[in-house]
């Protein structure tokens, strides 16, 4: 019966880690989705100097437009300097409500604080509706408006939460990063801005140690019942998503079939007292068998692991940048006639960036794919090197020279190596691509390239942010990777190194990884002949 009690319990962890995953994909799909929001309005009202948001019939087509786009589940605000609230658009130039006192409203006046944020949550002054602010400075003061905020109304989270939320006692919680009640289903006011427990200390080691888990605790900040929490966190954004049930509720079947279950396991002993004799030779021919199964389900282990982290990937780095293409393509579409020939360039070069980034994620993505199953192709040749790296590097001499990063180039005219010349531009590529994307303007990218004793050796080398021991360590460990912004707020994966080691793997060779805070790092990939 313990087992079967362990089975339950078990099996109860895998679909809650699910339902999580599931809830954190839409939670932050709609944040991502804000975030580009904010970000083209702001551009907006940088190049329309004169526009007063409040009434401009432009500016609010921008706002309607993303209304739309997300079925009216957030809405647009503005605050002027002084904490005037406005709707848009406003009926006139008197605010709806003061709120200077509110904490989304003065994190903005700190260069410390200033930035995406998101607030306590707040019952609307005007509407009486609980909400999530989410506030953003402005570039340009617009007549006086100085912060753009979205409120995410709480029965919009609420819609999305209910469909989800295991029934009866099961609760879906958004909980900031540290540790403040954002919102919950089922919903109750009174947890609502308070802390996730009494012990936040230990549920920010609990968060910081695994960004995805599960565990089991005495909910002490809300209901004060023992619950099985499953939990992800993002903490780009400082957020985490839990989906949690009461352990009475998952073992209240178990525990109602106890009695049953013991008669069935009495019955089943006696049926195998007399039956153990006889299978007792025949045991001795399944070792062999049972340690093909074991094998098997490791390989069918591996392959969650590896299922589970495309699916991860893609829900992170590809649904937030495609979804954001598609909200600016809309607004462009609708409101093209408005938008002055600079506006489309810059536009385009936020499309352009956005595109080609998913582009490279998608090639990694396939090309380690096919790795995992086996099917890359591997064909390896003597290459000469310095044209290879030259075709690589031209790749990237837009997004260097925007940046102002030099690249250098040092290797020997004739110098070649033994690999597969697809598989070693996928090299070159995500070396010369992680170098670039860490090194801060100004500074300079250097690849190298020369003889060994026993092959050949190929060096990219930068002057940028570095790395500690953690993360090094984590680098090429698929469960364990965690993709950093560049230093022009480039987004990755943390996929490319792990295809990069897959590759080296196949070719025989190993990679190096030298890195200090600050100072910069060196990748060496060692190809034998």
């Amino acid at each position: 019966m313990v087992r079967t009690k362990h089975d339950r319990i078990e099996r109860e962890k895998d679909i809650l880690s699910r339902m999580a995953q599931i809830v954190e994909s839409d939670t932050i799909n709609i944040v991502g989705r804000l975030s580009f929001f904010f970000q083209a309005a702001d551009l907006w009202l940088v190049n329309h100097p004169e526009a007063d948001p409040r009434f401009d019939p432009d500016f609010r087509t921008l706002v309607d437009d993303f209304r739309e786009a997300t079925k009216h589940q957030i809405d647009i605000r503005l605050v002027s300097k002084s904490g005037g609230l406005y709707y848009i658009p406003s009926k006139n130039s008197v605010p709806l409500a003061d709120v200077s006192d509110r904490g989304y409203f003065k994190v903005q006046f700190s260069p410390s604080t200033r930035g995406l944020y998101i607030g306590d949550p707040v019952k609307s002054r005007v509407t009486g509706t609980w909400g999530i602010p989410i506030s953003y400075p402005l570039t340009h003061t617009n007549a006086g408006i100085s912060v753009i905020f979205a409120s995410i109304e709480n029965p919009s989270i609420q819609a999305l939460y209910e469909t989800i939320r295991p029934k009866p006692g099961g609760a879906i919680t958004l909980v900031r990063g540290d540790g403040i009640i954002l919102s919950r289903a089922p919903f109750d006011e009174k947890y609502m801005g308070k802390p996730i427990g009494e012990d936040l200390t230990k549920w920010k080691s609990i968060i910081a140690a695994a960004p995805i888990g599960i565990f089991e605790a005495r909910s002490t900040g809300t209901d004060n019942e023992i619950r099985l929490v499953a939990y992800n966190s993002t903490p780009d954004l400082s957020l985490v998503v839990s989906v949690s049930v009461r352990i009475q509720d998952v073992l209240a079947e178990w525990h109602n079939n106890a009695i049953w279950q013991g008669s069935v396991v009495c019955i089943m002993v006696c049926l195998i007292a007399v039956l153990f004799f006889r299978l007792v030779k025949a045991l001795h021919g399944l070792d062999k068998a049972h340690a093909e199964l074991q094998e098997n389900l490791e390989l069918v282990r591996k392959s969650d692991e590896t299922k589970d982290k495309l699916f991860s990937v893609i829900a992170h780095d590809l649904r937030g940048p495609i979804g954001g293409m598609a909200s600016l393509l809309g607004g462009m579409a609708l409101d093209r006639r408005s938008i002055s020939d600079e506006e489309m360039g810059q536009f385009l070069n936020v499309l352009r960036d956005t595109s080609w980034n998913t582009s490279q994620l998608l090639e990694n993505l396939l090309a380690w794919s096919r790795s995992q199953r086996a099917e890359l192709s591997f064909n390896p040749e003597r290459l000469a090197l310095l044209p290879l790296v030259m075709e690589c590097e031209a790749i990237f001499e837009l997004s260097s020279a925007e940046k102002g990063i030099s690249v250098a180039i040092d290797i020997e005219e004739g110098l070649a190596a033994r690999a597969d010349p697809d598989q070693l531009r996928i090299l070159v590529r995500n070396m010369l691509s992680n170098a670039i994307k860490f090194t801060p303007p100004g500074k300079s990218v250097r690849l190298r390239a020369a003889r060994t004793r026993d092959g050949t050796l190929i060096e990219a080398r930068d002057e940028g942010i570095g790395m500690n021991a953690q993360q090094i360590a984590s680098l090429f460990d698929l469960g364990a990777a965690r993709s950093r912004s560049g230093t022009a707020n480039e987004k990755g994966s943390g996929l490319g190194l792990v295809l990069c080691k897959s590759i080296v793997d196949m070719h025989g060779g190993r990679i190096e990884v030298a890195s200090e805070v600050g100072k910069g790092s060196s990748f060496s990939i060692f190809l034998p002949d």
